[in-house]
């Protein structure tokens, strides 16, 4: 009854359910006709996953300048995180580490400060990465070490044990 009153969350909860493949009640048709409800109310989260499933080809033909358009559009971690990921590993579009940490639009936004700001931590990681190798911002061996600790996950502790080992940005530690 709440998807039949217009509440996004509900509508978000039916696409989910009609895009598992899983689910008895897979059908992309159904599914992309609630997607395009919330696209028509400039829904954030609808323009992340219309964004990320043009990019993926997922439950869409693959349209690359389209999904990067409404990722942009989205406004929201997830998106700005898979924006960031996108340009930082050049997997459907050239690497480009300047817009990986810098996305440009009227606001000047940052991509990775903006998913850290919104709460999304994994991307701490690839900052650090940024301050380490000098990507987009100065060299900061300190920053890097600080945003690796704030990432808190597997690639970011074995980013940490090579620094220490190495020496970058740290005390060499002959222990590791």
């Amino acid at each position: 009854y709440a998807a039949a009153f217009g509440y996004p969350e509900a509508i978000h909860k039916l696409i989910d359910i009609y895009f598992d493949e899983n689910d008895s009640n897979w059908n992309v048709y159904i599914g992309r006709a609630y997607l395009e409800k919330l696209l028509e109310i400039n829904d954030d989260l609808a323009f992340y996953k219309y964004g990320k499933y043009l990019v993926q080809g997922v439950y869409y033909k693959k349209n690359i300048k389209n999904g990067l358009k409404y990722l942009r559009k989205s406004k929201i971690k997830e998106g700005f995180y898979l924006l960031g990921n996108l340009y930082y590993y050049g997997k459907v579009v050239n690497k480009n580490y300047q817009l990986a940490l810098e996305y440009y639009n009227d606001d000047h936004i940052n991509i990775l400060q903006n998913a850290i700001t919104l709460g999304y931590n994994d991307a701490y990681y690839l900052l650090g990465k940024c301050y380490q190798l000098g990507i987009g911002v100065k060299t900061n061996y300190k920053e890097a070490i600080s945003c690796y600790f704030k990432a808190n996950n597997a690639k970011s502790f074995q980013a940490l044990g090579t620094c220490y080992y190495l020496g970058i940005g740290c005390d060499e530690d002959p222990t590791l």
